[in-house]
């Protein structure tokens, strides 16, 4: 298995369909495919072997999901980054994630070459790198097969004492999330989704690229979200699905405006990482003519956990689990189990051990509640002892990421004063509670990267 395989598979299918559009720049699934063999064969060259971790600090330009699909193609571990991050941010993620390589965009190439002495080569990727290549310059680049649980990437994220700290995400936990994204929204080759988050992020990743990747639809790529810009977009009839977060709605919703003709706009929103004010969300979609859909996720569940499903929305709550995922609650706290669950945090075994328990149920460190309609609610989030699963990401920009839904609900916020490490004994749930019955608690620790 390797999730790169999605991308072939689309290729084969939809060779000459538009993949990524960036501006004037159109490319095609075969010229996806194919600078990602590029890439593939470039890491190859350069020592690069399965299971070593390339750092990728990348903007969202086609050349990102050319490197981050070579990067998986070679079997290799992606390890994205903010465009915006520091130079010690740089310095301590590949030197955590004992990084053999680094692509780093244009002028950032420099910063990455002023880390402290370490094993990683610095490679700077410009525009056009990896597709403006002769066409008797044949790409090759043979994938490379993994096993289902290899880790595909490792996503840092601020922990509580703001230190990096790797989320370890299978080829299994990503292909997964990705397919029932698409089938959760509808995805269709026809589609065409805004590329407005960013792609280093899980968010980005799974509901945008991977997502729309599987369903052979286009992603119009935005380099960095402006509100101008994305009102244009989603006024000119070619955007079908617009995902973001509350505060890019809110920024689009504050600009005042007409409404969109009849069919003009979007047919799908979505929006997660906060919950989205009433406020915002009745303007939105009276001036779009659309659906906003909210969920609720975490970057170590790859990220969706639950949605509210189209037709079956409830302003305010986040929805019930996905296909294939389960959640409950003990002692008011969610727990998370199913295909999207972590495989643990890189080389921090401890925490690992905190927050996953030895069958796989996840400590999402959220208080929920279920409303009387089974419905699942979102409200605030505060610190749980000793480290929660991580919801920021390193650079300034993370989001908590959206989820959909099958099931049943919970409503959250963040559990207080709780150590995952006292929570040996089994605690009866309320017979109304989702998942409600005895829940064993018995942390494991956590295991490495492939």
């Amino acid at each position: 298995m390797n999730l790169a395989s999605i991308l072939d598979e689309t290729a084969r299918r939809r060779p000459h369909r538009l993949a990524l559009e960036l501006g004037r720049r159109a490319t095609t699934f075969t010229q996806l495919q194919s600078a990602s063999m590029r890439v593939c064969a470039l890491l190859a060259r350069a020592g690069v072997e399965p299971g070593d971790r390339v750092v990728m600090a990348l903007p969202n330009v086609p050349e990102f999901a050319a490197a981050y699909f070579g990067i998986l193609r070679v079997g290799a571990v992606a390890v994205p980054l903010s465009t915006e991050s520091t130079r010690t941010e740089i310095a301590a993620i590949a030197a955590d994630a004992q990084a053999r390589c680094v692509l780093a965009w244009r002028d950032l190439a420099w910063l990455a070459r002023r880390r402290p002495p370490g094993p990683a080569a610095v490679m700077s990727v410009a525009p056009g790198s990896f597709f403006d290549i002769p066409a008797a310059a044949p790409a090759v680049g043979p994938l490379v097969e993994r096993s289902a649980d290899d880790t595909a990437t490792i996503l840092y994220t601020s922990g509580s004492a703001g230190e990096p700290k790797g989320v370890e995400l299978t080829h299994a936990n990503l292909a997964a999330n990705a397919r029932v994204s698409a089938s959760l929204f509808g995805f269709e080759p026809a589609d065409a989704l805004l590329g407005a988050l960013p792609l280093f992020h899980c968010f980005g990743q799974t509901c945008v690229l991977n997502a729309a990747v599987v369903a052979g639809a286009s992603v119009l790529l935005v380099e960095r979200f402006d509100p101008e810009r994305v009102e244009r977009l989603l006024r000119d009839g070619r955007v079908s699905v617009f995902i973001g977060v509350p505060s890019m709605f809110a920024a689009i919703a504050s600009r005042g405006g007409p409404r969109v003709g009849p069919g003009a706009g979007p047919r799908l929103c979505v929006s997660g990482g906060a919950p989205l004010r009433e406020a915002v969300l009745d303007e939105f979609e009276h001036r779009f003519g659309c659906t906003i859909l909210e969920g609720y996720g975490l970057t170590e569940t790859s990220p969706v956990a639950s949605f509210n499903r189209p037709g079956e929305r409830k302003a305010g709550s986040i929805g019930t689990p996905v296909d294939g995922v389960q959640m409950r609650i003990v002692d008011g706290e969610i727990l998370i189990r199913g295909h999207n669950v972590m495989k643990g945090y890189w080389r921090r075994p401890d925490e690992t051990a905190a927050v996953l328990s030895f069958d796989g149920w996840l400590r999402s460190g959220d208080l929920g509640r279920v409303d009387e309609r089974r419905a699942q609610h979102l409200s605030r989030r505060d610190r749980v002892a000793p480290r929660p699963p991580s919801r920021r990401a390193r650079g300034g920009r993370g989001q908590r990421p959206a989820s959909h839904s099958r099931r049943r609900g919970v409503g959250v916020r963040r559990a207080r004063g709780t150590d995952a490490r006292d929570r040996g004994a089994p605690v009866a749930l309320p017979p109304n509670a989702p998942g409600g019955g005895q829940a064993a608690w018995a942390p494991v620790a956590g295991r490495r990267a492939a």
